[in-house]
């Protein structure tokens, strides 16, 4: 697989798995293109196509890329530099920290509970039932603030 085949493919990946929306394909195609030094896709059918991606794929697809990556310069081959590198890559398929904010209070307003499960479900708060908590994504004082409490009233029964 080339890198504009697994650009393709990792832009599939987040459309198959809920990371991107359909209007952010081209805009994640072009960080991606961004984060490789690359000028565009090669024609432009290859710029408008989105491959059908099972999640399963994900590794073969950051292999792909990470070996591109390596063989162009852009980081050494060692384990530490390659997860560095996987975790700027899949940067470019996450939403923006005032997106995630405002999904977040959108839906808080309707429902404590229904929010701090949409945070849990898409890997933004990872509060459990024995009362440890971690941040999987950068969240506003006010957000984690109504995150903790939620959480801290479900762990007591309260809804």
């Amino acid at each position: 697989m080339n890198v504009y085949e697994s650009i393709n493919s990792l832009a599939g990946y987040g459309l198959a798995t809920g990371l991107i929306k359909k209007e952010d394909v081209v805009y994640t195609k072009n960080r991606l293109l961004e984060l490789f030094a690359l000028d565009g896709f090669e024609n432009e059918r290859q710029a408008e196509f989105v491959p059908s991606v099972e999640v399963c794929e994900l590794e073969n697809i950051l292999k792909s890329l990470l070996d591109y990556a390596v063989e162009k310069n852009f980081i050494e081959d060692s384990i530490v530099y390659r997860d560095l590198f996987d975790t700027k890559i899949m940067s470019c398929l996450v939403a923006r920290p005032s997106e995630v904010q405002a999904e977040f209070s959108s839906l808080y307003k309707k429902s404590a509970k229904e929010a701090t499960d949409w945070a849990k479900e898409n890997k933004i708060f990872n509060g459990d039932a024995t009362g440890g908590y971690g941040w999987q994504q950068p969240i506003t004082r006010e957000a984690a603030a109504k995150l903790l409490d939620v959480a801290a009233r479900l762990k007591k029964g309260d809804k």
